[in-house]
């Protein structure tokens, strides 16, 4: 997973998904990025950030927690943080 964040001046933050055909077939793709805007939807940190998600290979495989875990830490990686499940 790779995560680019840049200010964008407004209220709320905006997210972008790229999921490439490496990752897998329509299917496996179309399944990481529900959950990737499912966790987004709930945790994405607030203040105003754009933000590219970028979807490696192995995020077809990897379940909820592990996806989870590994956005979590790439946020932490830039300075920002993923909120908790309500």
């Amino acid at each position: 997973m790779q995560i680019a964040a840049h200010p964008n001046g407004l209220p709320r933050s905006r997210y972008a998904l790229s999921v490439s055909r490496r990752v897998g077939s329509a299917v496996a793709r179309n399944r990481v990025k529900r959950r990737l805007r499912a966790m987004l939807r709930t945790g994405a940190p607030g203040g105003g950030y754009d933000l590219v998600v970028t979807a490696r290979p192995g995020s077809a495989s990897a379940e909820y927690r592990e996806l989870r875990d590994d956005v979590a830490r790439c946020f932490s990686g830039i300075g920002l943080r993923l909120s908790e499940d309500p």
